[in-house]
């Protein structure tokens, strides 16, 4: 049986280790969240001793670097910013967790500060780990594709280049080459090919410069073998009167290249005459009654021959006689004689 002294006394007992257990309970939650001043330097010592910060990834220019934070034990701090340094010197903008390098970092070295919040069961801080540095940054390398042309390998035809898709896309030069070789001054997008390229093969090399990355050269797949182009040739016309004793003239047209050579051939009723091979021909009495035709022919190295034959004139007609007055000269007197001259 409990007297009356003795529940006081077990009451005074329940309530001074109450008064304890919340004691504890308060320091436990209070130092969970704000360490003392000795504890936030215990954490800046061996806490930082424990992580590292590394910036990983190729050192080349267009590659990117992340940055990433270990620990050799223990609970892993948080990551809470990050700043890049090129050379020792902040990259303005640069405070993501990754990096694209540019043409700015060739040849220097990078490195990363990540700011840091750590906190466990008694501490809680901040600090700033740096990575080691990079290699030196490299030249980039383009993602370069190969050319490709469109047209017809035909002498007088154009041919243009494709460069094709380059990342990052650089600025291009063009050489066009015949057989393998080089052809002097063919630099342009579109190459016109020559008489020179008649029964020769054609490639396009196309070339990357970029700041900051390796300059690169591809060359298209080779054309088949040239061949002659097609001259231009519009059909000739006849100007003049087709009657026997006029002359009639061949109108050729303007055919291209307009270097062409051109040559004529006079047909009566689609057969030639012989040595009627001139601009211009003179309708025979043979010609009568038949109509005429002139086939002008074009010839120009590197270029398949071409002939074009004019519309037939109408039937040739008769021609014209000349007709002239006569006029008498002498004396009318008896005896005397008297000329006959003709005027026209």
């Amino acid at each position: 049986m409990v007297t009356g002294s003795k529940r006081g006394v077990l009451a005074r007992t329940f309530v001074r280790t109450a008064v304890v257990a919340a004691t504890s309970v308060a320091l436990l939650f209070t130092g969970w969240g704000a360490a003392t001043p000795a504890q936030a330097a215990a954490c800046s010592t061996s806490v930082q001793n424990r992580h590292t910060a590394t910036a990983a990834g190729t050192a080349k220019v267009g590659s990117t670097l992340t940055a990433t934070l270990t620990t050799s034990s223990g609970t892993l701090g948080t990551a809470t910013g990050w700043t890049w340094y090129r050379a020792g010197t902040a990259i303005p903008g640069a405070t993501a967790q990754t990096y694209t390098l540019t043409a700015a970092d060739l040849a220097k070295t990078l490195t990363v500060a990540i700011a840091v919040k750590y906190q466990s069961f008694l501490s809680s801080c901040t600090f700033t780990k740096t990575s080691a540095a990079t290699a030196s940054v490299a030249n980039g390398d383009l993602l370069a594709a190969t050319p490709t042309m469109s047209g017809t390998a035909k002498v007088g035809s154009t041919l243009s280049a494709d460069t094709g898709s380059w990342s990052p896309v650089p600025a291009f030069t063009y050489q066009w080459n015949r057989g393998g070789t080089p052809v002097a001054g063919a630099t342009l997008p579109t190459y016109v090919p020559t008489v020179t390229d008649a029964g020769a093969t054609l490639t396009v090399s196309v070339t990357g410069t970029l700041a900051g990355y390796t300059t690169a050269t591809r060359t298209s797949a080779a054309t088949s073998a040239g061949a002659t182009g097609d001259l231009t040739a519009p059909t000739p016309t006849i100007t003049g009167t087709a009657k026997v004793g006029q002359t009639l003239t061949a109108v050729p047209g303007g055919w291209n290249p307009g270097t062409t050579a051109l040559s004529y051939q006079w047909n009566r009723g689609g057969t030639a005459i012989s040595g009627a091979t001139s601009a211009t021909y003179v309708a025979t009495i043979a010609d009568l009654n038949a109509t005429l035709t002139v086939s002008v022919t074009g010839t120009l190295a590197g270029y398949t021959t071409a002939t074009r034959t004019s519309a037939a004139t109408a039937a040739v007609a008769a021609g014209d006689l000349g007709t002239v007055t006569p006029i008498i000269s002498g004396t009318a007197k008896v005896g005397n004689t008297l000329d006959r001259k003709s005027v026209v």
